[in-house]
């Protein structure tokens, strides 16, 4: 489990992307609710998450 928590220790993503990329796919979406609820799975340490939060008014939960 130790090696586990160093392996993702201080890294910003767990996976590929970036927030042009989370940008680019909310732009995607079409008719978003005013205040949409949004589950954000495997969020890891939630890069994607924040951003999303940032551009949508809504209640997101990461896990």
């Amino acid at each position: 489990m130790d090696l586990f928590f160093e392996i993702h220790n201080d890294i910003p993503r767990e996976g590929p992307g970036d927030n042009d990329s989370t940008r680019q796919a909310i732009s995607m979406l079409k008719d978003i609710p005013n205040n949409p609820t949004v589950l954000d799975i495997g969020c890891g340490p939630e890069m994607q998450t924040i951003e999303i939060a940032k551009n949508l008014n809504g209640k997101i939960t990461g896990i």
